[in-house]
């Protein structure tokens, strides 16, 4: 039998979906979200995000001025549900790892708080924020035309429970997309919930 094909020197026990080969455990372990990026389907990282806790925000978190408590993600619910499957599909569309969504919502907040970036976005952040701004141009048109109303402020407040989420989930490895998984079960569970047979009390 060949050895892992990362570590050449253990038997493989496990087939590693990222690498289309068989690796041992202990790489599996060790490499999970490090080297490796891994599909969200991996019966292995499913395991693994089970037992990964939720982290407390930093002291200095960003934004600590905007209110996103749960009376106001209530009141705005159709906005963020809007906004959460806008962002998931941006995420997968420009291939983002949690620290590019990190990236691109500072950003996206900084412009509509009229502060200056920190810094240039690297590519992905870059085209995640462009295939994003472009979904919420599209939604804020139709919106508009349906006679739905919602502030700047309404979607800046949104980001900023995007932004303190994501370093809730990120689970601290270079190429986590523990953040992004959040999301996606989040837009699994409205899909399914859509799908559910509604009933008139009859």
């Amino acid at each position: 039998m060949p050895n892992c094909n990362l570590c050449h020197q253990r038997p493989p026990r496990r087939h590693c979906p990222a690498l289309n080969a068989d690796i041992c455990a202990p790489c599996c372990g060790e490499e999970r979200e490090r080297s490796l990026v891994c599909p969200f389907d991996c019966e292995y990282l499913l395991q693994a995000r089970e037992r990964e806790p939720v982290f407390e925000l930093p002291a200095d978190y960003p934004n600590q001025d905007l209110d996103t408590g749960e009376r106001f993600l209530r009141s705005q619910e159709p906005l963020l549900l809007t906004m959460v499957g806008m962002l998931f599909f941006a995420s997968v569309k420009a291939n983002a790892l949690d620290l590019d969504v990190r990236e691109a919502v500072a950003a996206m907040i900084q412009k509509r708080r009229g502060l200056p970036e920190e810094s240039d976005l690297a590519e992905t952040p870059a085209s995640l924020r462009a295939e994003f701004e472009e979904r919420f141009v599209e939604f804020h048109a139709k919106a508009s035309a349906e006679g739905a109303v919602f502030s700047d402020s309404d979607v800046v407040r949104i980001l900023a429970f995007f932004q303190r989420e994501e370093m809730h989930y990120n689970n601290q490895r270079p190429k986590s997309r523990a953040y992004v998984d959040w999301l996606r079960g989040w837009v699994s569970s409205m899909a399914a919930a859509m799908q559910q047979p509604t009933t008139d009390g009859s």
